[in-house]
């Protein structure tokens, strides 16, 4: 799906010719497929320094003149005075409640700060999953997510808090932005996607209650066998869907 809507980026940043660019809230991927297009000066901000590490580890020798920064959009000074023609926020919304908690109305108004007249803002995120599933597959992703955020919780982190894409849109005018172009991105989940979810899920049980990390446990072992069957099975369906709205500083 990430290379999808990279896709559709490149191919509305192609006549504009790309330019200063900024990955507002980097990871790998998305570096990785930055590094791959002609946006130069290309920089990256993570929040994160282990993030940062797993970044620089991933991608060990393949950054060049890109720039990797550590720092949080809730600091004012945070590349004052720096401006970028693109700046690409791919699922940085949803993430920001780990780094920001209740900041998510600032992002749009402090991106615009970096964006230079004309310049492209992309914003990649996940609409909100639907509360009800109308299908088997459905309900096995609505179960897997649940377990996975309570396992955060019961830990004492945030889980991530996506935003629909009308809020996006809403937001992106209130801050002085054009919202010029929007795509959804429909989604098929996989057996590896309910693996993944799972093990971030895992990942979180030594700090919680050693009785209550074995339900868990007993519960994800029976999802994902449920997940590779119906796999298996070739039962998969469209569940949810990813949005990329194109915003520019007129």
């Amino acid at each position: 799906m990430a290379d999808a809507i990279f896709a559709a980026i490149e191919a509305h940043e192609e006549p504009c010719g790309w330019g200063r660019t900024l990955d507002a809230g980097t990871g790998v991927h998305s570096l990785q497929w930055l590094l791959s297009t002609p946006a130069a000066p290309l920089s990256a901000v993570t929040a994160s320094r282990s993030l940062e590490q797993n970044v620089r580890k991933g991608l060990q020798g393949e950054l060049g003149d890109a720039r990797l920064v550590l720092g949080n959009w809730s600091q004012p000074e945070f590349l004052a005075g720096e401006t970028f023609s693109v700046v690409i926020a791919d699922y940085l919304l949803g993430a920001l409640d780990a780094y920001q908690p209740y900041g998510q109305d600032l992002l749009f108004p402090r991106l615009r700060r970096v964006l230079e007249p004309g310049g492209r803002l992309y914003v990649v995120g996940l609409e909100p999953t639907p509360p009800e599933a109308k299908g088997p597959w459905g309900e096995l992703i609505l179960q897997t997510e649940r377990l996975r955020d309570a396992a955060i919780r019961l830990s004492g982190d945030r889980c991530y808090r996506e935003y629909p894409q009308a809020w996006v849109e809403r937001n992106l005018r209130a801050a002085g932005l054009s919202v010029e172009a929007s795509q959804v991105f429909p989604i098929r989940y996989g057996a590896r996607w309910v693996e993944r979810q799972l093990e971030v899920g895992r990942g979180k049980f030594p700090r919680i209650d050693s009785d209550l990390a074995q339900a868990l446990g007993a519960r994800a072992d029976r999802l994902l066998a449920q997940a590779k069957a119906a796999a298996a099975a070739g039962g998969r369906e469209v569940f949810g869907q990813d949005y990329l709205v194109v915003a520019r500083l007129v």
